[in-house]
């Protein structure tokens, strides 16, 4: 008796270990392939055989983990951005670029900026779409709020 059906085991271990780390269904048709294999080399097949039992069951599993795949991705896939979308974002007037978009500062880190139409001005605006590392400002909200020298003057007068 050949001990091959421990290599193929060891190979579909191997397989679904990586697999958890990857995240992908083709890996699991290779381990599934290799177990196939393996059962073959248990039943005391020659190699020539295992490994036609092996790449028939990969690609009848890779087909199938295909169309699976296919179904279980829904069209909300595509937008996993929806939570992101009527935020605001205030642009500030230092940080407006000459081609009219802005450097703004949202969830924590720094992100570029255009307007859904025309260019950026000063302000706060909600957020419309975002495009991969950049969002797309649409409506403004308010303006930017600036200090007036002259609530400064009244602060100091009424110390």
């Amino acid at each position: 008796m050949t001990i091959y059906y421990i290599g193929w085991f060891v190979v579909a271990l191997v397989l679904l270990i990586v697999e958890i780390n990857a995240m992908s269904f083709y890996l699991v048709a290779l381990a599934l392939g290799a177990i196939a294999g393996g059962i073959s080399a248990y039943m005391e097949q020659t190699f020539t055989q295992q490994a036609v039992v092996a790449g028939i069951v990969t690609m009848i599993a890779s087909i199938l983990s295909f169309y699976l795949r296919k179904k279980l991705k829904s069209p909300k896939d595509n937008s996993n951005n929806v939570l992101d979308i009527g935020q605001r974002v205030t642009v500030q007037p230092d940080n407006i670029n000459a081609d009219g978009s802005a450097k703004v500062l949202y969830r924590g880190a720094e992100w570029q900026a255009f307007a859904s139409e025309g260019s950026l001005s000063s302000g706060i605006f909600l957020i419309e779409s975002v495009n991969g590392t950049q969002l797309i400002l649409g409506t403004k909200v308010s303006e930017y709020p600036e200090k007036k020298n002259s609530d400064n003057a009244s602060d100091n007068a009424s110390s």
